[in-house]
Formats: structure tokens, sequence, C-alpha cells
């Protein structure tokens, strides 16, 4: 197998929308956690809501917005015009570096916040 089409078969592999992922932990991180914080809640580990469980964490954090047309990969030190580039470039050239724990998106909650959080 080429390792062209072994890339390819990597970006199938996730079934997990990036930008959904993106949108539902920027309102985890508006939202919940500020709340889970001031109640001094502890998220177990296993729970989707856990941040180690984002599958995407440490590739968002490896983005660099230079300017409004530019984006880096934090990796590599490429650069993007687009941000939607630069995730084509995660998947392509950096898949090995997604958390592949639990992900939030696109997976069914088998248990429901309230019983994942423990005060």
């Amino acid at each position: 197998m080429k390792k062209s089409q072994t890339t390819k078969d990597h970006a199938h592999e996730v079934h997990c929308s990036r930008e959904r992922s993106r949108a539902a932990w920027k309102i985890i991180e508006e939202y919940l956690m500020p709340f889970v914080e001031r109640e001094q809640y502890q998220i177990s580990s296993s729970c989707k809501l856990h941040p180690d469980n984002h599958l995407f964490s440490d590739q968002e954090q490896h983005k660099i917005h230079v300017d409004i047309n530019e984006w880096r990969c934090g990796y590599c030190k490429k650069s993007f015009r687009a941000e939607k580039f630069l995730d084509q470039h995660f998947d392509n050239r950096h898949y090995g570096l997604l958390n592949v724990g639990l992900r939030l998106s696109n997976s069914r909650n088998q248990h429901g916040v309230g019983s994942s959080l423990a005060a």
C-alpha cells in the first residue's frame, strides 16, 4: 500500500467531524468548565467531557493563527492560508498525533453529564 493511500485511509477511520468537535469543545470550555470549576466538581477521566478525551486537543493546541489569512502548523511549521487547509494537513501528515481515547462528537454518551461528575 502506498503512503498516500495509507494517509487517505487514516482520514476515513476517524468518524468525528473536526468542525463539530471544535464547536462542541468551545461550548464545553466556555459554559460547562467554569461551572465545574466554580462548583468544585471533578470530572472522571472516563467521562467523554474530560479534556483528556478530546480527540483533536493536541492538534488544536498546535495551530498557530499568525494573521487573518495565515495559519501555521506547530509541528512542522508549514503555513496555510485557511484553517481548513491546516485541518486537512493534520489529517494527512500528523494523523498519528490524534488522541485516540474517547471522542465527544459523533459518539453516543453512555453516561449522562450528571452521572459523570462527582462532587
